[in-house]
């Protein structure tokens, strides 16, 4: 006779608690990051996050079609029409470098496109795990973005894609964290696989975005 192994069952203030931590181990990645950056890498972190934000409306506009909550799709609805602009913030900050995004996405955004595309076949509560990452990594870095924009010497038009995000990402991060304690409860297993999954994954967009330059942006 074959026992089959039942998944652990994990309470909704474990899973909750477990996917902040994930959320600050994503924020140490970019405080390590910030220490060793310089403006090369510096540029080249605005050429990466123009393509992670190019299609972040579509993204949000893509969830709310595949939820079920009405709550839910108004969310991502509202989230789409405030994010679906901020790849421009990229675009401004790397033409005062005199520069231009790549014609080409850095190949680390593309297993990120992937991961959010596979949460649509699953659970709600996947969306609001990774989103809740994404979104409150900010938060945990109030006290290092202004001495990393004062390293590097940065105006304000070199900037405005940190720095908005800095500040936008608190209001968005507070209502993501509403939703999920609202709905993590509906699968909490899920919401922290997700989010451990996005933390992964934006740490090594950030490692790639800060990394040495080696051809990265376009000419």
């Amino acid at each position: 006779m074959t026992i089959q192994k039942k998944t652990p069952l994990i309470s909704a203030e474990y899973a909750f608690n477990e996917i902040e931590k994930a959320t600050q181990d994503a924020a140490l990645t970019v405080k390590q990051c910030f220490e060793t950056v310089n403006i090369d890498r510096y540029v080249n972190f605005l050429n990466t996050m123009y393509h992670y934000t190019r299609y972040t409306g579509n993204k949000a506009a893509q969830a709310a079609k595949n939820v079920t909550s009405n709550e839910l799709k108004e969310f991502f609805l509202e989230f789409e029409e405030e994010e679906h602009w901020h790849y421009r913030l990229a675009e401004n900050d790397l033409k005062a470098f005199g520069q231009k995004p790549s014609d080409i996405a850095p190949s680390v955004i593309k297993p990120f496109d992937d991961f959010w595309g596979s949460l649509g076949n699953k659970h709600y509560t996947g969306y609001l795990g990774a989103l809740y990452v994404f979104e409150n990594i900010a938060k945990h870095l109030q006290e290092d973005i202004p001495p990393f924009v004062k390293k590097l010497a940065l105006s304000k038009k070199e900037a405005s894609w940190l720095l908005v995000h800095a500040e936008e990402d608190l209001e968005h991060g507070r209502v993501v964290e509403e939703m999920l304690r609202k709905y993590i409860s509906n699968n909490p297993a899920l919401a922290l696989a997700s989010a451990r999954q996005a933390a992964k994954l934006w740490e090594n967009i950030m490692m790639y975005a800060f990394s040495p330059i080696t051809d990265k942006m376009a000419a």
